[in-house]
This record gives structure tokens, sequence and C-alpha cells, in this order.
């Protein structure tokens, strides 16, 4: 073999043996912790994104809610309006029938009176007018004769009056009858107005009661993605774990000795923050800010930094058997990914980082990436 080609050949065992470290390197336990903390954390990301988008659908909810009360308002306001014109036009309806029957009365006495009057001079005047012009001549006197023509005339007279006067009446029912149908002309453009807007109102609230569903059914499936979220991130820190390994550490010790009061035990709660009903996945040890915080038992860490989930500053350490114990909201973290932490040792201190109402320990302890009570490991 040449000098060329034995260079050749330690070249490409050069390449080899560099490639072989980088792989020896890739699967090393601290580098998978590193880039499965990177996973877990983008995780994470996702779960705040959901979290925005349900406090934008909720803002949005809430909004249109105070619009529905304040629509619905309008609408009874409307309504009682539109009832109270409704009733109006009734009484309008029957003060025309009324008015309308006295007219009917009116003109049939009219007619009555005016056919009395003209059977009257006809009979006066045709049938038997000579017996009255003999009346007049056969007179006494001048003043016979001028008396008798009086009550000739009083008589025409008196029924003319009467026709007058009926006829004066006639103009006064007439005169308030068209009072009255304008009246109700103009009342009738009111309620016809007031219908459309009753309808248009509606109209709005059942527009907005339908978005607000539909806006409750992508609030809930965005709820099933976070807890998916939650499950797979579970998952991720749960593969870092030493499974294999027993887990030989016994009852675990408490994380914050100073403090041993439990303000939010394990369980179903309503969220401080959301106001929703969830499951609290550890138990809260109040404690002032700064406060040691300890390792429940050994093990290694598998996470050590800000989770963007809401947990804040936070430590996960795995203790072999598919057990590791999470201690979140830290005001600081004093171990590293990958280092080998014994029971009782400081890892971090109390904070209020992430979604908190206070300075506490969020303690959990997760048995295959499930969370258990924390209550039933540490003494």
């Amino acid at each position: 073999m040449d000098n060329k080609n034995i260079s050749a050949v330690k070249k490409l065992a050069v390449f080899v043996s560099a490639m072989m470290l980088v792989i020896v390197y890739l699967s090393s336990p601290l580098f998978s912790s590193v880039s499965n903390a990177a996973t877990v954390d983008e995780l994470k990301k996702q779960q705040q994104q959901i979290n925005q988008q349900k406090a934008d659908i909720e803002k949005k909810n809430a909004e249109m809610q105070g619009s529905i009360t304040q629509t619905q308002q309008d609408y009874d306001q409307e309504w009682l309006k539109y009832l109270s014109n409704q009733e109006q036009l009734n009484q309008f309806r029957l003060d025309i029938a009324g008015y309308n029957e006295e007219l009917a009365t009116a003109e049939s006495n009219y007619q009555d009176k005016e056919k009395q009057l003209q059977d009257r001079l006809v009979y006066m005047y045709q049938q038997e007018g000579n017996q009255y012009i003999d009346a007049i001549i056969g007179s006494k006197n001048l003043s016979d004769a001028l008396e008798k023509t009086y009550y000739l005339s009083l008589i025409v007279d008196n029924t003319n009056q009467l026709m007058n006067e009926i006829k004066g009446l006639k103009g006064d029912i007439e005169e308030k009858k068209s009072l009255v149908v304008n009246q109700q002309y103009d009342l009738q453009t009111t309620t016809a107005t007031q219908e459309t807007n009753i309808q248009n109102l509606k109209d709005i609230n059942q527009s907005m009661t339908q978005q607000i569903t539909a806006n409750t059914s992508k609030e809930e499936s965005l709820t099933q993605q976070y807890a998916k979220l939650q499950e797979d991130i579970a998952k991720e820190i749960s593969r870092q774990q030493i499974v294999n390994t027993p887990y030989s550490g016994g009852t675990m010790g408490w994380p914050v000795p100073s403090s041993h009061r439990v303000s939010s035990p394990f369980g179903g709660r309503v969220n401080p923050i959301s106001g929703r009903s969830e499951m609290h996945t550890g138990i809260d040890i109040p404690a002032p800010g700064g406060t040691p915080i300890n390792a429940s038992a050994s093990g290694k860490v598998i996470y050590a930094q800000w989770n963007s989930g809401g947990y804040g500053n936070m430590i996960a350490i795995d203790h072999g058997g598919g057990i590791a114990t999470y201690y979140c909201h830290c005001s600081s973290i004093s171990v590293n990914v990958g280092q080998t932490v014994s029971r009782g040792q400081l890892i971090g201190r109390v904070g209020s980082t992430g979604y908190s109402t206070g300075n506490h320990l969020h303690f959990e302890v997760r048995v295959n990436g499930v969370a258990r009570n924390p209550l039933s490991y540490v003494s």
C-alpha cells in the first residue's frame, strides 16, 4: 500500500472515530435530558398558546354576554311599549266604532227630520195650500193674519232648527272621529317600527347566543387539547426516567421542612386564576419567598429551567422505578439537568413564578407520568 492510500485510510479512521464520539454523545443521558427538556418546553408553549386562546374566547363571550343582557333589556322595554300601544290601538278602534254608531244615528235622525220637513212643506203648499191661504184671507184683521202666518213659519223654523242641530252634532262627531283616525294612523306607524326593532333585537340576541355556543364548544376542544398536551409532557418527562431501575428511597421527605401546611390539596378544585374547575395535580405548600426547597428523595435532575406552561421555574427529579417529583413556581433553581441529588439536598427556593397567586411550592409526585397524591408518598 503506497503512502497515498495509507493517508486516505488514516483520514477515514479519524472520520469514523469522530462520528462514533458524536453518536455516543447524542445517546448519552445528559444530551437526552437536555433535548427532551426542550421538547417539554415546546409542549408547554403550546399549552400557553391554548390558554391564551381560551382567555380570548372567554373575554369575547363575556363581552357578548354583556351585550345580550343589554339587548334583552332593550327588547323588554320595546316590547312593553309595543303592548301599551296595542292596547291604545284597541281603544282607538272601539272609539271609532262608537263614533260610527253615533254618526249613523245622527244621520238617520237628520234624514227623518228632513223628510218630515219636506212632507210638511209639500202638504202645506201643494196638498192643502188653499186652506192656509183661505185661513189668512179669512183673518178678522191684519193682526190675526200675521199671527197665523207667524205660526206657520214657526213650524218650519223649528224643523229647520232641529235639522241644523243634528247637522252640527254630526260635524262634532266627524271631527272627533277624524282626530282619533289620525292618532290611530300615527300609532300604527309607530307600532310597525317597533315590530321591526323587536325582531332585530331578537335576531341580534339569537346570533350572539349561537356565537357563544360555538365559542364554548371551541373552548371545550381547546381544553381537551390542553389535557392531551399535559399527557404528552408527562410522557416526555417519564421517557427520561430510569424506569428499569427500582425505586429504593422509601418514604419521601417533606420538600419544605420549615412549612408543613397544605393550602390546596391534590384533586379537583376551582383554579384560582382561571376560575374553571380542573384537576389539581399536586399539593400547594405556602411559605415565604426564598424559603429553601429540598429534594424529597435521591435521584437525578431531569428538568431544571423556566416552564412556559404555568409552572414557572420548575425542577423535576427522577427517582427510579418510574417515580419522579416536580417542584414548581421556584424563585430560584440551585441544580442542573443531569445532576445527581441526595434526599434533603437544597435544590431551589420558594417563589411565585409562572401562574401563581402568591409564594408557595407546587409539589407533584408522578408515577410513569401519571400524577398521584403526594401525601401518599411523603412523610
